[in-house]
């Protein structure tokens, strides 16, 4: 009441963050079991499936503009809803989930675990980030995963100045309290190829817990209905020959299946993580593919519409259009930019993308004065339209078309319109 009479109190910010306070701890009720219970209807694997390759909305991001797909990883999408539906649906599985997500930077992997979070998860308050900072520049961020109470993200960047004794006890309290707190929890261990080996061998250990244990600090701890996830480099590049092979035999590459890399991947992780082949613990090992010229061009031209739809909704122009030739330029991998995006992966198309055409439209937007505010607020308000266009063989030029509203036009036509 007080935050509402007066905003300009020195004490309003005090006020606004005991009702924050107030909103967390109704959502964190009864232990917090609510923020983490499973959704009922992604038990079922076709739905779980649609949920992982579109989102279900709660990291749509600035202006509500959708959530990028999963591109090009067929495999991954063939075989994780399936096994994660079946292990949240059984109420009493003999050992946690334990997947390992195998493949090169930036194809998708961190991306797909953090989609699993707010695919099985009832909706939650994210304590962690904000809507905003979960997006930079219309990417993913991937420390979003730090605020999910339902998931523990690990990354190998924890281990700096932490000698390994440290480095196991601060595992081992945080993944015991982790799931004490919520028995049915996404385990995630980022970028495992950096972990020591004892490190590894302690994690498998942690994954074999059949039967609940008894904790000093935590209580009655049971393991067997969370999922552990190890996301790995190791074997990238076996991965990417197999899968040029299989191109230069004649296989298209929807065509590559599972079973294709099954021993290319066993084979090199008995070399280089043995503990994760010898303990026979990992379920299931999931090759992602590397991204082909198909995949760039996809999640440049969802980028693009998103680029459009952040735009509108930030009311900077009505109406965002580009031709086949931007596309062609922004996906080139002969040289024409400082790096190869289909080698960079899809964690750099936004930035490429930003740089090559958000920040020239900005600058000719500004050129332009438009959107600059009328001393007739009554006025009818110009309507802007930004067009970009390329030959496929230069940088993108961007035009700006200001169409002022002639008197008692209807100032409310769609952008369609223009």
């Amino acid at each position: 009441q007080r935050h509402k009479q007066d905003t300009s109190s020195p004490s309003s910010e005090m006020w606004r963050v005991a009702a924050s306070l107030v909103v967390v701890l109704a959502g964190s009720s009864h232990g917090g079991l609510m923020s983490c219970s499973v959704r009922a209807d992604a038990k079922d694997s076709a739905t779980l499936e649609r949920f992982l390759q579109n989102g279900i909305g709660v990291n749509a991001g600035p202006g509500e503009c959708g959530e990028r797909p999963i591109l090009g990883q067929h495999i991954a999408m063939s075989v994780v809803p399936y096994v994660v539906a079946d292990h949240i649906s059984n109420p009493a599985p003999e050992k946690p989930l334990v997947l390992t997500f195998v493949g090169p930077t930036g194809v998708g992997k961190s991306f797909l675990a953090d989609r699993l979070a707010d695919s099985i998860f009832n909706p939650r308050i994210n304590a962690g980030t904000t809507m905003q900072q979960q997006w930079t520049d219309g990417n993913w961020n991937p420390k979003a995963l730090l605020g999910k109470p339902n998931t523990l993200f690990i990354s190998a960047v924890d281990y700096r100045d932490r000698t390994t004794k440290q480095w196991h006890e601060y595992l081992d309290q945080k993944i015991r309290k982790q799931v004490h707190k919520c028995k049915r929890s996404l385990i995630v261990l980022d970028e495992v190829h950096f972990f020591p080996l004892d490190t590894l061998e302690y994690l498998i250990e942690l994954t074999d817990f059949k039967q609940p244990i008894e904790d000093a600090t935590y209580g009655t701890i049971d393991f067997s209905h969370a999922i552990f996830l190890f996301t790995s480099n190791t074997g990238a590049t076996n991965i990417s020959a197999v899968y040029n092979t299989l191109l230069g035999s004649g296989r298209d590459r929807t065509e590559i299946e599972y079973r294709d890399f099954t021993e290319v991947l066993e084979d090199e992780l008995a070399l280089s993580e043995p503990v994760l082949v010898s303990k026979n613990r990992v379920d299931y090992y999931i090759p992602f593919l590397p991204m082909g010229h198909t995949e760039l061009s996809e999640a440049i031209e969802w980028t693009l519409e998103r680029l459009k739809c952040t735009g509108v909704a930030q009311r900077k122009f009505d109406a965002l259009e580009w031709d086949a030739g931007t596309v062609q330029w922004l996906s080139r991998t002969d040289g024409s930019h400082s790096y190869n995006l289909t080698e960079a992966g899809l964690s750099r198309v936004a930035q490429h993308v930003q740089a090559a055409i958000g920040v020239p439209i900005d600058r000719a937007l500004r050129k332009s004065s438009a959107r600059k505010p009328s001393a007739d607020t009554s006025a009818p308000q110009s309507r802007v339209a930004v067009a970009v266009h390329s030959d496929g063989t230069k940088r993108p030029t961007v035009t700006v078309d200001i169409v002022k509203p002639t008197p008692g036009e209807d100032a409310s036509k769609s952008s369609g319109d223009l």
